[in-house]
């Protein structure tokens, strides 16, 4: 079992890891999600296909984040200051919704999908 963090340490964390994304994200990217767990924080970005600049963008995120949670040390708890990893996956499958509380959508790109163009249809 993880262990718990507050609220406010989900808000700091929440907060560095969106700054930590400025400027990164590419039209590649269809969704990005910060997970909190045993191993501490994972970012999982999905793309839509493989792309060594994006690729680098999500380290470079990692990156920033540890550095922005390393500035604000003092306002969280022990249990929020992990380290944190990177996933990347690459899928143009429709991406599940999550329902974990450990977990955070940070971006999800608005896309156009088949059951959109069957209610077009029915117009």
């Amino acid at each position: 079992m993880s262990e718990q963090i507050s609220l406010e340490d989900w808000n700091w964390a929440t907060l560095m890891a969106t700054q930590a994304m400025i400027g990164l994200v590419s039209p590649n990217f269809r969704h990005v999600v910060l997970r909190y767990g045993e191993d501490g924080w994972r970012l999982t970005a999905t793309l839509r296909a493989d792309d060594p600049e994006d690729r680098l963008a999500v380290e470079e995120i990692v990156e920033q984040f540890l550095s922005y949670m390393a500035d604000v040390r003092d306002r969280i708890s022990p249990a929020a200051d992990k380290d944190m990893t990177g996933l990347i996956v690459v899928s143009q499958e429709e991406v599940a919704p999550y329902t974990d509380a450990g977990v955070r959508i940070l971006f999800k790109m608005r896309e156009h999908s088949l059951a959109d163009d069957d209610d077009d249809d029915a117009d």
